[in-house]
């Protein structure tokens, strides 16, 4: 029991965690600092950081992944030939932990899901990044890689720089997925490094923000590494004991992209509950909002901690985009992961 847990027991604090019930899609048969384009360029005041979002754009390519067609221009990855029912996946890395990846990639698969993000959590070591991107390849559909707040920038880069699947894609060098008519936005690393594990660890800046907010369509979803600030109890940036552990710069971008829906990947004591922009209130299963949030888990590895004393079920977050919004249908848990 860490120290944390072991105080706020000693305390007799005790969260309100919402007694909302998810589906679990359970996966059958699961048991168990360089300045240089390829990993960025330094930043940060207050907190050193590699600033991962100023690595160059991807080439210029196209081609296809199963039914899927894809381009690159510059930075926006556009696909087509999705269902008119987007099904996607997202869920945090195995950190260094990776032993249970392939499986755990597998299981991800038997839900049908045409699109995957990866948010952060890809290890420490450029070994435990290429473990991660070699698994990616058994989902079979595009799948996009934020780098996180916790990922070395250099190992990313290292990683990124050898063969990588054709079906993954460097989500540093992107700022937006036009998926059919859904568009997505991406703001890998830990804003401003703060939150970044070291000063080695990736972070964005507001350079990098702003270029996110001039590439916005009317109504994308956010797909960001760090949860915004702000909100009710139960908002996704709520961390141990109901302390705002959100960024405000991340909340910031959300006003001026009009309050979208967003998918996070920090802190995760809220991680598999998804709730409405202003926290205030937890949203059923299937139930469609434009502003819906969520903190998604760990695929596998160690569990994190819920601020109720639970663990967080690991596995991948998987949700439907159709015209009524964005809804989370439940978790493909990974059994013993």
């Amino acid at each position: 029991m860490g120290p944390n847990r072991a105080s706020r027991q000693a305390s007799g604090f005790r969260a309100t965690w919402p007694d909302v019930r998810f589906p679990r899609l359970f996966v059958a048969g699961f048991v168990s600092l360089v300045a240089c384009s390829g990993h960025g360029s330094s930043g940060g005041d207050t907190h050193e950081y590699v600033r991962c979002m100023s690595v160059d754009a991807a080439d210029e390519a196209s081609g296809t992944i199963g039914a899927v067609r894809y381009a690159t221009d510059e930075r926006i990855l556009r696909l087509s030939g999705l269902p008119s029912v987007l099904r996607v996946a997202a869920f945090r890395g195995a950190g260094s932990d990776d032993r249970a990846l392939v499986d755990a990639a597998l299981g991800v698969v038997e839900q049908r899901a045409s699109l995957v993000f990866v948010l952060g959590g890809l290890g420490e070591s450029e070994a435990s990044v290429r473990s991660h991107l070699a698994a990616f390849e058994k989902l079979r559909v595009p799948t996009i890689v934020l780098a996180g707040g916790d990922d070395v920038a250099e190992a990313i880069g290292e990683a990124f720089e050898g063969d990588v699947p054709a079906n993954v894609f460097d989500g540093r060098r992107f700022r937006r997925v036009e998926a059919g008519s859904v568009d997505f936005l991406l703001l890998s690393g830990a804003p401003e490094g703060r939150y970044a594990a070291s000063s080695s660890h990736c972070g964005n800046a507001e350079d990098d923000r702003d270029e996110l907010e001039k590439r916005a369509s009317p109504l994308p979803i956010l797909v960001s590494w760090a949860a915004p600030s702000g909100g009710g109890a139960l908002a996704v940036g709520r961390g141990f004991d109901g302390v705002d552990a959100g960024d405000p710069r991340v909340l910031s971008l959300t006003r001026r992209l009009g309050d979208p829906a967003g998918i996070f990947a920090y802190p995760a004591t809220r991680a598999s509950l998804p709730v409405t922009a202003d926290g205030r209130r937890a949203l059923s299963a299937n139930e469609p909002d434009r502003s819906l949030r969520m903190v998604v888990p760990r695929l596998c590895g160690p569990s994190d901690e819920r601020d109720d004393f639970g663990l967080v079920t690991n596995g991948a977050a998987v949700f439907e985009v159709a015209a009524s919004g964005l809804h989370f249908v439940g978790i493909s848990a990974t059994e013993g992961g």
